[in-house]
């Protein structure tokens, strides 16, 4: 395994608002609104992480969290408890109530939210690999212009229920 090529199963960057609304669109999904991605990381326990109040670089993935990933984005559902060759680092198993990983940190996850009501930003929350650990708590929220695109910028979908 190499950390510098294997790239695969990182979560996808480089992509603006439009291009994951259209993505979403093609499979059936939707970007999930501001308060639906803060209930999955949060859930009712008002955590400020998705995992508790405490946060480490073996549970999430921010700026100088020293993980074997350090200045990139770590591998989908990396902090999932388990000790890794490449490094011999140990995760600790760090999803939210609901199960959902990679909610605090790797990748800026743009919400279908409007920053405010006559704003032509959109909402992304949960922090990345180039954020200060404030950044990353479950509640902090910060606007996106829907045509940027940064290799620290990606989303995750979630299912119509129409």
């Amino acid at each position: 395994f190499s950390i510098e090529n294997d790239r695969d199963n990182h979560p996808v960057t480089e992509v603006s608002w439009f291009g994951a609304n259209a993505f979403s669109y093609y499979y059936g999904w939707r970007l999930p609104t501001e308060h639906e991605w803060e209930k999955a990381a949060r859930g009712n326990h008002g955590w400020d992480y998705p995992f508790g109040n405490n946060i480490s670089g073996n549970k999430a993935n921010y700026y100088n969290s020293e993980d074997p990933f350090d200045n990139g984005t770590t591998p989908v559902g990396y902090y999932n408890g388990q000790i890794y060759e490449y490094g011999q680092f140990e995760t600790s198993d760090s999803p939210s109530p609901y199960g959902l990983y990679d909610m605090a940190g790797n990748v800026w996850e743009l919400t279908d939210s409007w920053w405010t009501d006559n704003s032509n930003q959109k909402v992304r929350k949960g922090g990345s690999w180039v954020s200060i650990v404030l950044y990353l708590n479950s509640w902090y929220r910060t606007n996106a212009n829907p045509i940027a695109t940064y290799d620290n910028y990606s989303f995750r979908c979630v299912q119509n229920t129409e």
